[in-house]
């Protein structure tokens, strides 16, 4: 498929201007730009992921709220509350909603690089704000969620090749890992696809015990398997036209990131350092992964029709962060929070 993407500069020939961060994709899509790479995400993309439903089935891919007792990193524990109104009728409440606690997309203005003071495009952090004139808020997104989903299941390539694999310690998924989990189980990027990768993290957490649990939540910053955060591994994303990249661990690289996420992937591909815009979202990947991509079967996991959307404050006239939240295949947004 031809695509409107194709004149636009490889990595390495990033950035643009001389005086934007280095491997900085700022001004690429226009100089007051706030989408990032999911300009990648295109009509003519959502018309092909369409053609991809065969089987009609749908998968929920969100966490649920406070899946995990106590979130990681000193976050609050959220609160649901069914409040009664009458004889048969009720509402739901629901306090402390951290939108980082559970399923989300991150944000461009949730890391910047402290280097420059600034976010993706060099935007200044005074510009961030809540409300109408806020920059990077993803209420930009409303109407871009949807597109062609690959999922890359490397944690069940490993089990299927026989490769130890700790998901709760700092361990690397290498670049040459995911290209290889990629070919064998027969995937594809094209442009604007949204990348799926299943590294086992959440899954092997959740079979812990709740003791356990909490032990390893108690941690400043608990060991989690992840992506190689290198220069590769982003220009391989960039190149391959990644509109965005869910993951079913807390932070996309592994951790402990060492100083102040330095190199990290996270830091890097949130718009402020590098090309890629990148995802932090845990995703329930075992679902759609452990179903059809698991060493028991020889079933590929196929491509996917992929859809997200925000939820609207009226009060702000802007959407939160969409959580993962009704997430079946064609999603429907949980509350989160803006950026």
């Amino acid at each position: 498929m031809t695509t409107a993407f194709e004149g636009l500069p490889l990595y390495d020939d990033l950035p643009l201007d001389a005086s934007a961060p280095a491997d900085s994709n700022w001004g690429v899509f226009g100089e007051r730009d706030e989408l990032g790479c999911l300009n990648f995400l295109s009509p003519e993309g959502v018309v092909a992921a369409a053609g991809l439903v065969r089987d009609g089935k749908v998968f929920r891919l969100d966490t649920r709220l406070g899946f995990n007792d106590p979130p990681f990193f000193g976050r609050a524990q959220v609160r649901h509350t069914i409040v009664k109104l009458g004889e048969v009728s009720h509402d739901d409440v629901i306090d402390n909603f951290n939108t980082q606690e559970g399923s989300q997309w991150d944000g461009l203005a949730h890391y910047g690089l402290a280097s420059r003071r600034a976010f993706y495009n060099g935007v200044a952090p005074e510009e961030v704000r809540s409300g109408p004139g806020g920059r990077l808020s993803i209420h930009n997104w409303a109407d871009k969620m949807v597109g062609r989903g690959v999922l890359i299941d490397v944690y069940g390539w490993r089990l299927k090749h026989g490769r130890a694999v700790d998901p709760l310690t700092d361990e690397v998924y290498t670049l040459e890992e995911i290209k290889a989990a990629l070919s064998e189980q027969a995937g594809r990027i094209t442009p604007g696809s949204m990348l799926l990768v299943r590294t086992g993290w959440l899954e092997t957490l959740q079979a812990l015990s709740v003791e356990e649990r909490r032990t390893i939540a108690a941690q400043r910053m608990p060991p989690v398997i992840g992506l190689e955060p290198s220069r590769e591994m982003a220009a391989w994303l960039w190149d391959n036209r990644v509109a965005a990249l869910g993951v079913d661990n807390t932070s996309v690289e592994p951790l402990p990131a060492g100083d102040e996420l330095r190199g990290a992937l996270h830091l890097q591909a949130d718009g402020a350092a590098t090309a890629c815009r990148l995802v932090h979202v845990h995703l329930r990947l075992r679902c759609f992964a452990g179903k059809l991509a698991t060493p028991t079967t020889s079933r590929k996991p196929p491509p996917c029709l992929r859809c997200s959307r925000p939820i609207v404050i009226a009060a702000h006239d802007q959407p939160v962060r969409p959580s993962e939240g009704d997430e079946r295949g064609r999603a429907q947004g949980r509350a989160g929070a803006q950026p």
